[in-house]
């Protein structure tokens, strides 16, 4: 009960302690695991957090939350291509979550995937119409693979659009650079700043 209270005050490292304690004393269940992994990597101890969720997932296989977490700390400790086989896993536990398949594309960009992950987005803008962050990430991607027209159409559609951010212009008036149209990207990095 005081680990449990520690834990439910953010008191992760005192709750760390007691729930290592009761590991040696008791039999491990996934939800004490997956609470040493979470104290864990709220520590920012991440190998071992990614060891306790392992631990976790061998006794509750696929729990779509230690699966998230996994796939986390793996983008933490910088194993993307873990991350990524991780992700791809959780995705076909439970397909079309947006936040999965963004992380999907974010690690195929950092692996130098571009076009891989502009295909991933495509699809996903047919199920997601009108997504400001897929958008975002289209325009990107396409913007990298020097498919400019795509990125233009899709930044037209995007400036439309209400509360943006400032990266929004300025992505969209590189676009505009590149496309050589200088007055636009202009008044187009004007609004960006």
């Amino acid at each position: 009960k005081t680990a449990e209270y520690y834990f439910s005050k953010k008191l992760y490292k005192e709750a760390l302690e007691l729930f290592l304690e009761i590991e040696k004393e008791a039999e491990p269940s996934a939800s004490l695991y997956q609470k040493i992994g979470y104290s864990y990597q709220q520590t920012s101890q991440l190998f071992q957090a990614l060891e306790a969720y392992k631990k976790a997932d061998l006794i509750l296989p696929d729990d779509y939350w230690t699966l998230r977490k996994m796939a986390l700390c793996y983008r933490l400790i910088g194993d993307t291509k873990q991350a990524l086989e991780t992700y791809r896993h959780i995705d076909f536990i439970k397909p079309n979550q947006l936040s999965v398949v963004l992380q999907i594309v974010n690690c195929l960009i950092d692996l130098q995937k571009i076009e891989e992950a502009l295909k991933m987005l495509l699809k996903m803008n047919e199920h997601f119409e009108e997504n400001i962050k897929i958008w975002r990430a289209i325009i990107s991607c396409s913007f990298n693979v020097k498919n400019l027209q795509q990125a233009n159409y899709f930044c037209e559609l995007l400036l439309e659009k209400p509360n943006l951010i400032p990266y929004d212009y300025i992505l969209s008036a590189h676009v505009d650079w590149c496309l050589h149209d200088a007055p636009k990207a202009l008044a187009t990095y004007k609004k960006g700043l």
